[in-house]
């Protein structure tokens, strides 16, 4: 058996499945043999994803259409995999909502930090005890680069992905010694469907087969990930050293062009 199964598998469950990094990451794990629990909203195509998925690579593969900004999605997803034994979850679920923080309706703001942070520590916290019963096990959690920084027009996104990482970097730590590996993974803009979701037209885009590559390779070796060597220049480099006054000011610039680009 491949070593990666055997750490990591013989199940995944992936949220946001069927576009994206999610819908590269089960294709990359469909070739490595991992059995499948695919989680998005859209039923019709979950069921296409999973059609595609076991003809090309013969894996088992089971679907949830369920909205991950309601609790209820949590006891669903509870229910299909309590019999199987998941040897990693990758939460890549999300969204944002562009704007200024108070002019944003507050149930969607609130439904959007459920999506992107409640949610997946609960999954996080229902999926990891039992890998630290059986002693290995893997937990992806797909934050942003924007963790790195405050940015205006997008208040609840980044505050929300800044948690992540903080939450990640903290049980990485803490599941060290019970051989469960965490790593969170902080990609920049992708050319995924979020960024239509998200009303932000943005130049120089990363293609997501390639985040889900360098984020699977770094699974049990990095604890945080920062691809493209422009994201790290740009958010571990000049963002973390430029003062506030400059830095928030040019970043809710540059939002509101992206903005108006994409109108």
């Amino acid at each position: 058996m491949d070593d990666f199964i055997k750490k990591y598998g013989p199940w995944a469950v992936i949220t946001g499945a069927t576009s994206g990094t999610g819908y590269q990451f089960a294709h990359l794990l469909a070739e490595k043999g991992i059995h499948l629990v695919l989680v998005a909203r859209d039923k019709r195509t979950l069921l296409q994803t999973k059609e595609m998925i076991r003809n090309q690579y013969q894996v088992q593969v089971e679907t949830i259409a369920t909205d991950l900004s309601t609790p209820d999605s949590i006891s669903e997803i509870e229910k299909v995999t309590r019999p199987l034994e998941v040897g990693l979850l990758i939460n890549n679920a999300g969204y944002s909502i562009t704007g200024e923080f108070h002019c944003e309706d507050w149930e969607n703001q609130s439904k959007l930090l459920e999506t992107i942070l409640k949610t997946p520590m609960a999954l996080t916290h229902f999926f990891v005890n039992e890998m630290v019963k059986r002693g290995r096990g893997g937990i992806i959690l797909v934050s942003s680069a924007v963790a790195y920084t405050s940015v205006p027009l997008w208040s609840v996104y980044s505050a929300g992905k800044a948690a992540l990482l903080n939450f990640g970097e903290t049980i990485s730590q803490e599941l060290k010694k019970y051989n469960v590996d965490v790593l969170t993974v902080c990609p920049g803009a992708m050319n995924t469907k979020f960024q239509e979701r998200s009303g932000i037209s943005t130049p120089g885009l990363m293609e997501p087969e390639k985040v889900a590559i360098l984020t699977l390779s770094s699974l049990g070796v990095k604890t945080t990930l920062l691809p493209g060597m422009t994201n790290s220049i740009i958010f571990q480099g000049l963002v973390r050293f430029l003062p506030k006054c400059i830095r928030l000011p040019l970043i809710e610039n540059v939002m509101k062009k992206f903005q108006r680009q994409s109108k």
